[in-house]
């Protein structure tokens, strides 16, 4: 891996991590009127939103997802439209993780 790709690699981490951030975020203020709404550290907003999708503020959520992520991916990464769908199952697969966290080594 070269220094680029390095950088990028690390970049996107830290957009994950602002986006786990800004979902505990959500859930301090959607907690405030739902004491059953619980956030997740590592749960990412596009992740929740296709979790809850047969909620009103999931399926919402993941529509303005869907719509933001829409035009990056399809320009870098030639992926069509399920942008949550996609976070959901690699969220479900531990594709976040570390690679010694995925298979349970140690």
């Amino acid at each position: 891996m070269n220094r680029w790709q390095t950088f990028v690699w690390n970049f996107k981490q830290f957009l994950i991590c602002f986006d786990q951030f800004a979902r505990v975020i959500v859930a301090l203020i959607f907690g405030l009127f739902n004491p059953k709404v619980k956030g997740y550290a590592d749960e990412t907003i596009s992740a929740w939103s296709y979790r809850c999708r047969d909620r009103w503020y999931g399926h919402a959520m993941e529509f303005f997802v869907n719509c933001l992520m829409y035009i990056p991916e399809k320009v870098f990464y030639h992926l069509t439209w399920g942008h949550c769908k996609r976070a959901y199952a690699s969220e479900c697969n531990k594709k976040q993780l570390h690679p010694d966290y995925q298979n349970g080594n140690r």
